[in-house]
């Protein structure tokens, strides 16, 4: 019966994200896409609806993008096909302020969409991962 509750529910969403560099920043735009074919239900425990990250080349986390979290549910009903859309810019510094040095990193973006009933979605269907060469 436990093995039954760490089922993953599938199909329902896929996450997009595009990337690109401007002037002193890295524009992230990504999107939750509704792909089940029907009006999806869900929502955010807070007002935090994403964490992102940015990863070395050893796997090592060189910034993540703070939070103010407060704790209110919100409730969002999205259409088939539909996309629901973020934007945040990364402005090339580490978790101490620093600007990191030129080289290969990947930018992470987790969105923290819950489903009624203790349903959870699949990880993989909220995460998306882009490589990017800063100069």
């Amino acid at each position: 019966m436990k093995e039954e509750s760490q089922k993953f529910v599938t199909g329902l969403f896929n996450t997009e994200l595009d990337i690109k560099q401007e002037g002193n920043g890295v524009k992230l735009d990504f999107f939750l896409h509704n792909i089940f074919g029907e009006d999806l239900e869900f929502y955010f425990r807070s007002n935090q609806k994403f964490d992102i990250f940015v990863i070395n080349q050893h796997g090592g986390e060189v910034y993540r993008l703070p939070q103010k979290t407060l704790p209110a549910q919100v409730d969002v009903t999205l259409n088939k096909n539909e996309k629901l859309s973020f934007s945040e810019v990364w402005d090339y510094k580490n978790n101490k302020g620093n600007r990191v040095p030129p080289r290969k990193y990947s930018i992470k973006v987790i969105l923290l969409a819950k489903l009624e009933n203790g349903r959870i979605i699949s990880p993989d269907a909220l995460t998306a991962v882009k490589d990017i060469e800063i100069d």
